[in-house]
């Protein structure tokens, strides 16, 4: 078993090698799309990094490139490694808040608008430190086995090496890095760690590692953020940092070995990653048990009843008098809704947002307010954040601002004025008073002076402020805007601690934070200095609204199963806070503080100057990042065959994802071969252009040839271009789009003409194609859209001549709609298929019907049907062999009729040949993971029956999701 086990592992390595280690990387090599064509970069050298970012961009580039140098050696300590110089790009004109560590090519992105969401207090030097480790991680692969890999393989080889790493390592030490090097990183947050606090405490089912480490469908799994930082920090405190040094060292030296991360464990600490992780979790659980019980816990009514046990949240509960209440209700069994309940705890669907931008919304006179992220037509990297109303009264929904980076909106008590958080693409914070039902500004307020964001405006209940988070180098704070005269006014002094939705009263401020260690509601009086806790709940409470008369504060309240809306009495339960250690978590960033260089405050870095010059897009339009001794087609995978050939093959692409190259050379079949393709999409217009040269040209002959064919002479010469344009038309909840495409072939054969009975080499093509899909986005249980649709024409032929090819037409269209329960679905295809053939007949763009061969075919219609459902949940595992997420089944039906012209001799005529196709059978699939590698597997099992033909066939269904990457 040992050997087999083994051998299954290499295997599969292989495949990594091909799929994984660059798909990671997505397509050919991973895109995260492209920057508008409009923009004008320039670029910062340091000593480490090369930072490029748009021309308006230069202050906040001065102050990342002040940042990445000054983390450096801190970020590099305690894994003994100091990078080599990667480039970083600066994506402002995105909207959305993240940053990420790219391979192969190497590079950082970072998309700099501060999140909503987000404890940080400097969310630019936050991200310095996260991704710098993360490239420090990722450098660390360069030694011993991979170095030499490199050599072969280039920057590639690195990227498999890391990919043989589990992801909860790699963001659990990045996490763990954020948390010792400032006052503020994610595992100094209680809300970080409440979700497996919850788990590990108030759950029957204790989670195992496979599960801990893949999710579930079943359940809600904390991610691989939040288990990768206790794993780390807790194994760090029992074995210290040369654990995750030496295990590193270890994986890059072996990366041919069958899982070297586990390996390295076992050796240094006796425990495989099973043994590990129940280590882990049992020493957290007996520390967060040791605080769980409380004096005197805060009495609460449920508000909300729910329906089953899965795992949903209730969030941003809003008012509307005494007793209709609203939330936005999420979870693992349906996409985001804000929904009405009512004062028996029943529940009504108000309406299905979009994509929510701050997840949060505000209510008034029966309108709903909130902002959503909408992307740009064209340029993926970059999208907005408008403010949408959706009115209950008429149904309707509609966008009041346009191409807009509008944040938090909050109604004014009149509710005919929104106030919104805005950052600029060059990342100036304002707070924005918009007529509620045109959009227009009325007012714009600049942030304070020290503010390096704003979170959560909200009118007071006279209108005459605006209260609101704000962060700054010493913390976060609650301040005040007076709308007349723009003055800001810090009502709680900045401190490192989390305060989020401040909400006010007639005499007092309520807020949730985390200042007493767990994660609750508090109360500042006005005019005074004095603070109040309103709750002590176990896990945490969260989204303070206070009802109209004062007399209740309403909450979401945690617990193992999400969310849920509680609401207490406010002056029964003022507490005066006093400042004292009431910190009840398990201290991991004191040691791991201790394990580091230093913590860092930002405010205390001199300030420094760079110099920064203009970076040109054509003169670094190329960007050779890997290679390898071997031929192999990263654009056309293809196994059914050897996917490899000898020879060599040439990768490239700019580090502003607009431009990818690839060039070959395959010895095979006794053939010298050359192989090129050019990828720009830099322009409106994708531009794609290819060539294949070598091999024996084809000589195709028909039925009419007189003489015999020519010799092949020369070589085969295959030229190719396409021009596409990828319109994103994702709009409210339903994601679409458009993409034309017009593609071009020439090909040097022989083809054989009747009239002269002469060969002649060469023939022009030509494809359009046209396809465009609009579906309802999906939740994480649902395997196809409830609602969807998506067309696809594509008509094929020679572009000079017909005599040979002649043409082929199909149009196809997909329909989904939801089925008789939650995540069931029912697919409708249709497809038509014209062939005008001349002397050749051209192959099928339609499939046949399930247990039908592709067949000779001249007209074909196709209709579909079929009926997807869940059969299991098991998340079942045969430790590091297999673990089983779920299981589902999909009943078919197929139906078609299939056209052909036959000549009779005999009548001396053509008839046309009718074939009705008919089959039906069952699918039955397994989304699992093999091996403990990352990409989850679609295998199943689908059987046909054609009754026609008294035949029943059975396929295996073989697929990776290189999404869960």
């Amino acid at each position: 078993m040992i050997l087999y086990s083994n051998i299954a592992r290499n295997c599969l390595m292989v495949l990594l090698f091909c799929l994984f280690g660059q798909h990671n990387l997505s397509g050919q090599f991973f895109s995260t799309g492209e920057p508008p064509a409009s923009v004008k970069w320039r670029q910062i050298n340091t000593t480490g990094h090369r930072i490029v970012f748009p021309s308006y961009f230069e202050e906040e580039a001065q102050r990342m490139a002040l940042y990445l140098d000054t983390v450096y050696p801190f970020v590099s300590w305690s894994l003994g490694h100091e990078p080599r110089k990667i480039p970083v790009v600066m994506h402002s004109h995105n909207a959305r808040s993240n940053g990420m560590v790219i391979w192969a090519p190497a590079r950082m992105e970072i998309y700099p608008v501060p999140p909503q969401r987000f404890a940080s207090n400097d969310w630019l030097f936050t991200l310095a430190i996260h991704e710098q480790r993360h490239v420090v991680q990722v450098d660390k692969m360069n030694r011993g086995g991979t170095k030499v890999l490199s050599y072969l393989l280039g920057e590639q080889a690195q990227g498999l090496s890391i990919g043989r790493v589990p992801f909860w390592f790699l963001e659990g030490d990045a996490v763990s890095t954020e948390t010792a090097l400032t006052t503020w990183g994610r595992g100094r947050q209680p809300a970080f760690e409440m979700p497996l606090r919850a788990n590990l405490l108030r759950l029957d089912e204790r989670f195992s590692y496979d599960k801990s480490m893949f999710g579930s469908y079943r359940d809600f799994v904390p991610d691989h953020y939040v288990y990768g930082y206790h794993m780390v920090a807790a194994l760090r405190k029992e074995y210290g940092t040369e654990l995750w040094d030496n295990t590193l060292r270890y994986v890059a030296d072996n990366p041919w070995s069958p899982a070297p991360f586990a390996q390295s464990l076992k050796k240094q600490t006796g425990r495989n990653l099973t043994e590990l992780h129940d280590y882990v979790k049992d020493y957290l659980s007996l520390a967060w048990e040791d605080n769980e019980s409380y004096d005197k816990a805060t009495s609460t009514s449920s508000v909300n009843i729910r329906e089953n046990d899965l795992y949903t949240n209730y969030r941003s509960v809003r008012l509307t008098g005494d007793t209709s209440l609203f939330a936005l209700k999420t979870g693992i069994a349906q996409i985001d809704q804000f929904v009405q309940i009512d004062p028996d705890g029943k529940e009504r669907i108000i309406h299905k947002p979009g994509f929510i931008s701050s997840r949060s919304f505000t209510l008034s006179d029966n309108r709903i307010a909130w902002s959503e992220f909408k992307p740009d037509i064209r340029w993926g990297l970059r999208n907005y954040s408008v403010i949408k109303v959706y009115d209950m009264n008429t149904g309707t929904e509609r966008a009041i601002t346009n191409r807009t980076r509008y944040f938090s909106p909050s109604f004014a008590p009149d509710g005919l004025f929104l106030a919104v958080v805005e950052t600029t693409e060059d990342n100036r914070h304002y707070i924005v008073i918009l007529d509620s039902v045109t959009g227009e500004v009325a007012k714009r307020y600049p942030a304070g002076e020290d503010f390096l964001s704003l979170l959560h405006p909200r009118f007071t209940t006279d209108g005459s402020y605006i209260i609101s988070t704000a962060a700054c180098n010493e913390g976060k704070s609650i301040v005040r805007l007076e709308v007349e005269t723009g003055k800001w006014e810090t009502l709680l002094p900045p401190a490192f601690r989390d305060v989020t939705k401040p909400v006010a009263t007639e005499d007092k401020i309520v807020f949730h934070s985390d200042i007493s260690g767990t994660d609750q509601i508090y109360a500042l009086k006005n005019g005074s200095d004095s603070l109040f806790r309103l709750t002590e709940v176990p896990l945490g409470a969260f989204d303070p609204e206070v009802s109209g008369c004062g007399e209740n504060v309403f909450f979401s309240n945690y617990s193992e199963k999400g969310y849920d809306i509680v609401k207490t009495p406010l002056k029964e339960n003022l507490v005066r806070f006093e400042e004292q250690d009431y910190e009840r978590g398990i201290r991991f960033y004191e040691m791991l503080a201790l394990q580091e260089k230093g913590v860092i405050n930002p405010a205390r870095i001199p300030d420094t100057i760079y110099s920064s010059e203009p970076f040109s897009r054509l003169r670094n339009i190329f960007n050779l990042h890997s290679w390898s001794p071997f031929y192999f087609d990263y654009d056309e995978i293809d196994f059914s065959g050897s996917p490899f050939s000898p020879g060599l093959t040439l990768l490239s692409q700019n580090i502003l994802n607009t431009t990818n190259i690839s060039l070959g050379y395959a010895y095979k079949d006794s053939n010298h071969m050359l192989h090129g393709n050019f990828v720009y999409r830099g322009w409106y217009p994708v531009i794609e252009m290819g060539f294949d040269y070598g091999g024996d040209p084809v000589v195709f002959q028909g039925h009419d040839t007189l003489g015999p064919g020519p010799l092949p002479g020369g070589d085969l010469l295959n030229l190719r271009s396409v021009v596409s344009v990828p319109f994103n038309l994702t709009h409210n909840r339903y994601i679409s789009g458009f993409i034309p495409s017009l593609r071009m072939n020439y090909n040097n054969s022989y083809y054989h003409y009747t009239k002269e009975d002469e060969y002649r080499r060469g023939m022009f093509t030509g494809e359009l194609r046209l396809f465009a899909y609009r579906y309802l986005k999906l939740s994480q249980r649902d395997i196809n859209p409830a609602w969807g649709q998506s067309i696809r024409f594509r008509h094929f032929g020679s572009l000079f001549e017909s005599e040979n090819l002649g043409s082929i037409t199909s149009l196809q269209v997909a329909l989904y709609f939801p089925g008789a329960l939650p995540h069931h679905s029912i697919v409708l295809r249709g497809a038509l298929q014209n062939q005008r053939p001349e002397k050749y007949l051209l192959r099928t763009l339609v499939e046949f019907p399930r247990g039908y061969a592709a067949e000779r075919t001249e007209r074909l219609q196709v209709v579909q049907a079929d009926y997807a459902f869940p059969l299991a949940y098991p998340d079942f595992s045969i430790p590091s062999i297999i673990y089983l997420k779920r299981i589902r089944s999909n009943f078919f039906a197929d139906f078609g009729n299939n056209q052909n012209r036959r000549y009779i001799e005999e009548q001396n005529s053509i008839v046309w040949e009718r074939e009705t196709l008919f089959s039906f059978g069952l699918g039955v699939n397994a989304d699992l993971h093999i091996l403990r590698l990352p990409l989850p597997f679609d295998l199943g099992v689908r059987v046909a029956h054609v009754p026609s033909r008294n035949r029943t066939s059975a396929a295996f269904v073989f697929g990776m999701d290189m999404s869960g990457l």
